[in-house]
């Protein structure tokens, strides 16, 4: 994504260009937070003894597409007609697919997803606000200390607690749904440098 902001602060010359490739980025962000609960739901069918902390974190999530809506508009009039990437809708789509079949991956997966940046600002917050959309980046930064409030970097240990020892291939396939989720935001970055 550094690439991605780079690329996008050279674009500040032409506003037009600039505040639809920051809505792009923030677009991004939204539509993972609307797919939230449908990704996150059928865990809990899996999660046993862990399904409560599942719940919780679904609780925990409800209500950051309104916040992240709330960026978008600053952006754009009509969050909709701000593209979801393919690389992002293969995101959600992999997480829904941990959370149907292996807990453990859906732990590993909520890691990526849910990692602490370990700095008081929002790194995108902090890159909306340098190119002068302070109220997009005020409500990434809210979304940002909610999640730090709510220990959000910890809600895989919390699940992860639960679990008893796994056999190989279990391991395997979460390491190899872990893998394909990291590969996806990745890709998310590398449609956005090519959108």
């Amino acid at each position: 994504l550094a690439e991605a902001m780079a690329l996008i602060h050279t674009m500040a010359g032409d506003a037009e260009k600039h505040r639809r490739a920051n809505a792009l980025i923030v677009r991004q962000n939204h539509y993972v937070t609307t797919r939230c609960d449908a990704s996150l739901a059928p865990a809990v069918s899996i999660a046993q003894s862990a399904a409560p902390a599942v719940r919780e974190f679904m609780s925990a999530e409800k209500g950051h597409d309104k916040l992240l809506e709330k960026a978008l508009r600053s952006l754009v009039s009509d969050p909709e007609s701000v593209p979801v990437l393919p690389a992002t809708v293969a995101l959600m789509d992999l997480l829904q697919q941990s959370a149907t079949r292996n807990l453990l991956g859906f732990a590993l997966a909520i890691d990526i997803f849910e990692r602490a940046s370990y700095t008081d600002k929002d790194p995108l917050a902090a890159f909306l606000a340098d190119g002068g959309y302070e109220r997009a980046a005020k409500q990434i930064d809210v979304h940002k200390k909610i999640n730090d409030s709510g220990d959000h970097e910890n809600v895989s240990l919390g699940i992860l607690g639960h679990m008893a020892a796994v056999d190989r291939d279990y391991a395997i396939e979460a390491l190899q749904l872990a893998e394909a989720v990291s590969q996806a935001v990745m890709g998310v970055s590398s449609q956005i440098l090519k959108a």
